[in-house]
């Protein structure tokens, strides 16, 4: 919720489908102030991600997922 903190590794969402979808997404948004329609203080959260150590996930024997259903 708003004014929490996370730390790198920690889960702030998971994917799924619900509504009218095709398949599991996630949407992730980062804004500056408060949320609005029109999106105009939306941020790139590229630039948010990874300041730790180098970003990525805090195991480096973990190796990414690759979506199913995709290709």
């Amino acid at each position: 919720k708003e004014g929490d903190y996370v730390t790198q590794g920690q889960t702030i969402g998971v994917m799924g489908s619900t509504g009218e979808v095709t398949g599991q997404h996630l949407h992730f948004e980062l804004h500056k102030g408060s949320w609005n329609v029109n999106k105009s203080n939306a941020v790139n959260p590229l630039d948010y991600l990874g300041k730790g150590d180098g970003g990525g996930t805090t195991d480096p024997s973990n190796k990414p997922l690759q979506p199913k259903g995709l290709g």
